[in-house]
């Protein structure tokens, strides 16, 4: 298997190993955990408590001012990931455009000059392909998770704030 040690090291095949982690949420005036029944905490007896039970406490909440701070940011911060998502797909377009003038242009350059071409080409295409999955596919996923969350931090402040 791959996560067995190599013979003779003391690493192993592969890097990629499954993590697990188990969260514990304290309310800070009961002193219980929320935790989930099948969730072991060393072995301690569990306290199961019910979202609803600790919003009726009615400190589970932030302030109006503290929530219009967060959606502040997270609307910096959806701003600024569409604009990093469109500069990295403008460089997968560069390194495309730029690979094909490689592409064509290497016939007629020096003989010399051919390795390079070969290095460059395999730079852009690394480039490129980078770039395209970066500023598509986690930009993409990036933007739809903030305007989400966005969307109910507004809607948090319209039910706090009537």
């Amino acid at each position: 298997m791959l996560t067995d040690p190599i013979p003779g090291h003391t690493f192993s095949y592969s890097d990629h190993f499954g993590v697990e982690a188990t969260f514990r949420i304290e309310h800070p005036e009961l002193k219980k955990d929320l935790l989930l029944p099948d969730v072991p905490a060393h072995g301690k007896p569990q306290t199961v408590m019910s979202t609803s039970t600790v919003i009726s406490l009615g400190k589970a909440h932030l302030s109006h001012e503290h929530t219009l701070s967060v959606l502040s940011a997270l609307k910096t911060h959806f701003k600024r990931s569409s604009v990093r998502a469109r500069w990295e797909l403008r460089t997968f377009i560069a390194c495309v455009v730029s690979l094909v003038l490689v592409i064509v242009g290497t016939p007629w350059s020096p003989k010399g000059f051919t390795p390079l071409f070969v290095f460059l080409g395999a730079v852009m295409t690394w480039m490129g392909t980078t770039m395209f999955y970066v500023g598509f596919l986690y930009g993409g996923w990036e933007a739809s998770v903030l305007q989400n969350v966005i969307e109910e931090m507004e809607l948090y402040v319209q039910s706090i704030g009537s």
